[in-house]
This record gives C-alpha cells, sequence and structure tokens, in this order.
C-alpha cells in the first residue's frame, strides 16, 4: 500500500456521522476521538453548512505530518517484508489482505 492510500478517511472534509458508518463505531463514540484530536490539533471541526446538527472534520497541518510520518513508517516495514519473501510473494500476500478486508466491509 502506498502512502497515498493510506491518507485516511478524512482526506479533505468529512462528517463524523459518515465516518462512524465507514468505520462502523457509533457516532458518540468518534466525536469523544475527534474532540481528542482536534484539543491536541489534529484536526478542526466546523459546522456543516447544509446541516446544522452536522459537524465537519478537516486534519490539521499537524495531522498531515502525524499522516506522513506514519504512512513513512508503513511503507519500511512494507520494504522490509518485500525483501525477507519476494516481490511475488508479497504481492500474493497483499492480495490475500486486501480481500479479506474487502470481507470485512
Amino acid at each position: 500500500m502506498s502512502a497515498g492510500h493510506r491518507q485516511g478517511l478524512v482526506d479533505e472534509v468529512a462528517r463524523i456521522v459518515d465516518l462512524s458508518g465507514e468505520l462502523r463505531v457509533s457516532s458518540q463514540g468518534l466525536g469523544q476521538l475527534v474532540k481528542h484530536l482536534e484539543r491536541e490539533g489534529y484536526v478542526e471541526l466546523a459546522a456543516d453548512p447544509d446541516d446544522r446538527r452536522a459537524k465537519l472534520i478537516r486534519r490539521t497541518g499537524a495531522g498531515d505530518a502525524v499522516v506522513g510520518q506514519v504512512s513513512a513508517l508503513l511503507d519500511g516495514v512494507e520494504q522490509a517484508w518485500r525483501a525477507e519473501v519476494g516481490a511475488e510473494r508479497f504481492a500474493v500476500f497483499r492480495e490475500v489482505l486486501g480481500e479479506l478486508a474487502a470481507k470485512l466491509r
């Protein structure tokens, strides 16, 4: 998985209710996590102009930096695993993981 695929669900702007559905968690639980991330400066919340009850979530520069750091770490792990088992076996591994992940959705 390349860094571009790891950007996460909130690339631009997302609503808590939409993310909670994607993640299969309660809106209340996700809202608590988002509030924590907001206090830490990783995301910012804004009112949704289309729905007064909804909040929009947007990553901040600090949030983008963390996403970049995690992506770089994961890229390093993938490179090490690919070197360990070979490109062909690693490709099969990734394909199987993708199939399993799709079934979870």
